[in-house]
């Protein structure tokens, strides 16, 4: 149901992983990542160089849901779609800033915007400045965890906003978001690499 000329995953992290089932939707894509050392991990995939992280076992386990064989395929179709990787920061009303850019048809975002801010009210201006780059009658696809308040990355524990259901989706109702759809799933983590009691998946379209 969600497809586009123009895509977007906002707040890449250092990972390739979900543009391998969006590039099958849209015909170009952009990442955007606040942290300049994930956008190198990125690029370095990109331009297959040498210290790339490998993510051929990703890309098998994509090929083997689509039902072929043929991962280096996805991995190259990828690359010829993928258009540029921008710096952002969702707490910007231009997140994209200081690149300006044409409104994009799909966005992709995964648990980035409960670990950048501090409160509901920022949560909610993020989102809104997030929505500012789709166009009306795009759509915008979320993933992210739902009651985290820390999580665990090599040893380093970091902030995550603790989010119920109901905040993700009045947040993307004050942002002018309507035919949500939420599918929460999954159980409490094990409480050492993250707290978070579920998971929720929502596609949602501009007004």
């Amino acid at each position: 149901e969600v497809k586009g000329k123009r895509f977007l995953e906002f707040g890449s992290g250092p990972t390739v992983h979900t543009l391998f089932s969006a590039r099958n939707a849209v015909e170009e894509i952009t990442c955007c990542e606040f942290a300049e050392c994930n956008r190198k991990q990125i690029e370095q995939w990109w331009n297959r160089e040498e210290d790339a992280h490998d993510w051929s076992e990703a890309l098998k386990f994509v090929a083997q849901l689509e039902q072929h064989s043929d991962h280096e395929r996805i991995a190259t179709e990828v690359r010829e779609k993928l258009q540029e990787v921008l710096p952002c920061d969702a707490r910007l009303q231009n997140p994209l800033y200081p690149n300006i850019r044409e409104p994009y048809d799909v966005i992709m975002t995964s648990l980035t915007l409960e670990a950048t801010c501090e409160s509901i009210d920022q949560y909610n201006e993020a989102v809104v400045n997030m929505s500012k780059l789709i166009r009306q009658g795009g759509h915008l696809i979320m993933f992210g965890v739902l009651n985290e308040s820390f999580y665990v990355v090599n040893g380093e524990r970091f902030f995550c906003l603790r989010l119920k259901q109901e905040d993700v989706e009045n947040a993307l109702k004050l942002a002018g978001f309507e035919k949500i759809k939420t599918k929460v799933q999954g159980g409490p983590s094990s409480g050492v690499a993250s707290d978070f009691e579920g998971v929720f998946f929502i596609t949602c379209t501009k007004q």
